[in-house]
């Protein structure tokens, strides 16, 4: 039986364009205009993922997060958050919600979020990891350092699939203490676009040129809306730019393994 995903959205032409893709991908899609709607459409049509924006009319995506907790509600599925402000993302805990996504992003970067919250698409299969040489990961340190909790995760799955040692940072004044104290080899730091929450180039900077640094491999991980704006920021690390997870991960087992 499909996945039933409960869509909500006060952008009808938004609604219309993910009901249309993720239909063929062969889920069943329930569209809701604001978060009030989307609580009765919980209730009524039990739908197994949910994906909603933050800021909509009568009930905000923060304020239908807080009304599903309700014990009239039941149990709630797991839940992908979307909005085109990346200040959001503060407002969700992560042990609250499946994953984040900042808008605009690509058809393949939503899939694979519904896919690791449900399971592969019934007329998609996932398609299986890039095949490398376990032999020359095994036991490196690989840091990553970003605020976007599932494409680190999509990452850190890999490389630790792999044999490697990965540790995480999502704060940036954190990231390089963390660097000086595991001493990576390899060092992937996410481009955020508000800058002032999480500066790649700071944390470059105040890394680069230490000698517990020596021989580390520093990349900067930016989505192909950002690359632009990365680009000119950071000019001294080597580019990985990627659309969704998939081609991420391709990335940066070329970036590693190359």
């Amino acid at each position: 039986m499909a996945k039933k995903i409960l869509l909500i959205d006060d952008d009808p032409v938004l609604t219309t364009m993910y009901e249309s893709r993720l239909a063929s991908y062969g889920y069943q899609v329930v569209v809701a205009g604001n978060g009030k709607e989307g609580i009765e459409k919980v209730k009524s049509e039990k739908p197994d993922l949910i994906i909603s924006d933050v800021l909509m009319p009568q009930m905000s995506g923060y304020q239908f997060l807080q009304a599903l907790k309700s014990p009239e509600v039941g149990n709630a599925p797991p839940i992908i958050i979307i909005s085109g402000k990346p200040s959001m993302k503060d407002f969700f805990p992560s042990w609250e919600i499946h994953s984040f996504l900042l808008k605009p992003f690509e058809a393949g970067e939503l899939l694979a979020a519904i896919e690791d919250a449900v399971g592969p698409a019934p007329l998609q299969p996932k398609a299986s990891q890039p095949e490398v040489d376990a032999r020359k990961a095994a036991g490196k340190r690989v840091l990553i350092a970003g605020m976007e909790d599932f494409l680190i995760g999509k990452i850190k799955s890999f490389l630790e699939s792999k044999g490697m040692l990965v540790t995480v940072a999502n704060e940036e004044n954190k990231a390089a203490e963390v660097a000086l104290k595991e001493k990576p080899e390899f060092i992937l730091i996410q481009f955020w676009e508000e800058q002032d929450k999480f500066d790649v180039l700071k944390i470059f900077e105040k890394l680069n040129g230490k000698p517990e640094m020596k021989g580390v491999s520093f990349a900067c991980l930016s989505s192909a809306r950002n690359s632009l704006e990365a680009s000119k920021s950071v000019k001294k690390m080597p580019l990985i730019v990627h659309e969704g997870s998939r081609d991420l991960v391709k990335g940066v087992q070329d970036f590693i393994f190359s």
